[in-house]
């Protein structure tokens, strides 16, 4: 049975947008690639290549689901019940960690690091905690005996 088409009453809903794993992992290495473009020389235009020949790539554009899921013609919510599906589970789980990776890095780059700390807070569950140490009455005034005996014993 072709997996496009839900003829179980169990699976009622529109039909996959993918035929099968092998087409959406195409398509989603298709939208990291797209993030990406050839550098080129600033004064001239032309394509910097390495010493191989190849040209240098540069990414022009942030990994985001919301783009991954824009380039795949649904949108964040439905690409994330994707995931609930065991033959897509481990290819859209490696497109976000991919994604989540890429915002993790742009904590260290001074101009991105705000956007990138709301966007993992708020989009793959990170924590912004403060612990605070909050002290015994027993340690409270164990210090404080100690304090007294030293003050006394230096006098």
């Amino acid at each position: 049975m072709d997996e496009t088409t839900n003829k179980n009453p169990k699976n009622a809903g529109r039909p996959l947008k993918f035929a099968n794993a092998k087409e959406l992992q195409k398509k989603i290495d298709k939208y990291f690639d797209s993030c990406f473009r050839p550098l080129t020389n600033t004064k001239t235009n032309e394509i910097i290549k390495d010493v191989n020949g190849n040209e240098i790539l540069a990414q022009f554009k942030p990994f985001t689901i919301a783009g991954l899921a824009y380039s795949l013609g649904t949108n964040r919510m439905t690409l994330l019940n994707y995931q609930n599906r065991e033959e897509s589970f481990e290819i859209i789980s490696r497109a976000k960690e991919r994604c989540e990776a890429f915002t993790e890095e742009s904590l260290f780059d001074r101009d991105k690091w705000n956007g990138a700390k709301f966007a993992l807070l708020n989009g793959y569950g990170w924590e912004d905690k403060t612990t605070n140490k909050i002290e015994g009455i027993d340690e409270i005034l164990s210090k404080r005996r100690k304090k007294d005996a030293d003050k006394r014993g230096s006098s």
